[in-house]
């Protein structure tokens, strides 16, 4: 898991800094990896839930139309 953690912190990382890091001093970069861990962390548990898949909601929702 701390594999995945690491890739998926390291693509979002290259993302933001290839978009913004001139914008990035060397002390926002630092700070800015540790919320991205934090993210990354996040997601990589959240991959792990399984769900089951439903196929209504369930609450469905019926559009109200006019009659003629």
């Amino acid at each position: 898991m701390e594999d995945e953690v690491k890739t998926e912190s390291d693509i979002l990382f290259c993302s933001l800094n290839r978009l913004y890091g001139n914008r990035f001093d060397l002390e926002m970069q630092n700070k800015l990896r540790a919320a991205i861990d934090t993210v990354a962390k996040t997601v990589v548990g959240l991959r792990s839930v399984s769900m089951a898949q439903y196929g209504d909601p369930s609450l469905p929702f019926t559009p109200f139309r006019k009659e003629d």
